[in-house]
Order: C-alpha cells, then sequence, then structure tokens
C-alpha cells in the first residue's frame, strides 16, 4: 500500500495545481469581465454622447442657413434702395481716405467744404480705430 500511496502523490499535486490554476484563471476572468463591463458602458456614453452632438450639429446647420439665407435677402433689398447723390460722395471719400487721401484732397475731388471733409475723416479714422487724439490731430492741413 505503502507503494500505491507514492504513485498517487504526483497525481494529488497535479490536481493541486489543476486547482490552483483555475482559482486564478477564474479571478482574472472576473476581472476581465468587470473591465469588459466598464468598456462597454463607456461605450454606451460615448455613443449617446456623438448622437447628441451630431443632432446639435445639425440644428447648428440648419441655423446658420436661415441665418445666411436671411442675410442674402437684406443684401438684396439694401442693393434695391436708391442712393442718393450726397451718400455717393460720401462713399467716395471714404474710399480715398482708405487709400490715403487726405482731407485736401476730399476738399478738391469730392466737392465737398473744408469742414465736411475733417468730419468725414474723423468719422472714418473713429471707425478705423485711427483717431490721433493728439494736438493738431486730423485738422491740421
Amino acid at each position: 500500500m505503502d507503494g500505491w500511496l507514492w504513485q498517487l502523490a504526483p497525481l494529488a499535486l497535479l490536481a493541486g495545481a489543476w486547482l490552483a490554476t483555475h482559482a486564478s484563471l477564474r479571478r482574472h476572468a472576473r476581472s476581465v469581465d468587470r473591465e469588459l463591463a466598464a468598456i462597454r458602458s463607456d461605450f454606451q456614453t460615448l455613443k449617446r454622447d456623438f448622437r447628441a452632438l451630431c443632432a446639435g450639429a445639425t440644428q447648428v446647420g440648419d441655423r446658420l442657413a436661415e441665418v445666411d439665407r436671411r442675410a442674402r435677402k437684406l443684401l438684396s433689398e439694401h442693393e434695391r434702395v436708391p442712393v442718393s447723390g450726397d451718400a455717393r460722395k460720401f462713399e467716395h471719400a471714404a474710399a480715398l481716405l482708405d487709400r490715403g487721401g487726405s482731407v485736401d484732397e476730399l476738399v478738391h475731388l469730392c466737392g465737398m467744404s473744408q469742414g465736411e471733409a475733417e468730419m468725414v475723416a474723423f468719422v472714418c479714422a473713429s471707425e478705423t480705430g485711427t483717431v490721433d487724439s493728439g494736438a493738431g490731430g486730423f485738422f491740421q492741413h
């Protein structure tokens, strides 16, 4: 009987090793299952967020198209409004100033009075942020 126990000893060791390995693998499998569940949950959250983002982008696109349509309509209506000769004179003066023209040039080329030319130069400069608030400024000749 003594020899028989020695023959079972390796089998018992093998069974013990198998049980230990099996228990370790089960723990690892549970850990992997928990990680997989967390990944699936994160994926579902990302899917919901992406759908919401796409829906929002679609709404923004629709809104932008509406704003563009309204802007084109307003521009079209604006272009149909008749412009008086004085308005053209001031547009021409503003264009001259944009190209570096002086107050004296506005007086001579646009037929403006000195006061009108200075006022137009001041308004144009204030719109572009180039008004000189120091002594002399725009009103030097």
